[in-house]
């Protein structure tokens, strides 16, 4: 079951960052999943579900912190999850 927005009420921005990153990390690890099966497969579904579930919780922690702490800050934050996703996927390109 996703995380709300409510889950998130009491989280400083380092709490918040840290959960969002957390949550596209398993987003990616599932997208990686579903890329390696067939579509049809139940190893797809199973990442399908388990992806939307992480990206929902991604999104709740996204919202509360754009409520708590505005536009800004929730952009700064959410552009430093890209890059730190980008990071490791050169990492993984590079020493697989």
């Amino acid at each position: 079951m996703a995380l709300t927005v409510s889950h998130f009420d009491d989280c400083s921005i380092k709490d918040l960052y840290e959960s969002m990153l957390y949550c596209a990390t398993q987003q990616d690890n599932y997208l990686d999943k579903m890329m390696q099966n067939p579509v049809n497969s139940g190893k797809y579904i199973d990442a399908k579900v388990m992806m939307l579930e992480w990206e929902r919780s991604y999104d709740a922690a996204r919202s509360a912190l754009e409520i708590k702490f505005g536009k800004t800050i929730r952009r700064q934050i959410v552009d430093m999850i890209d890059k730190d996703l980008a990071l490791v996927a050169q990492r993984r390109k590079i020493f697989g």
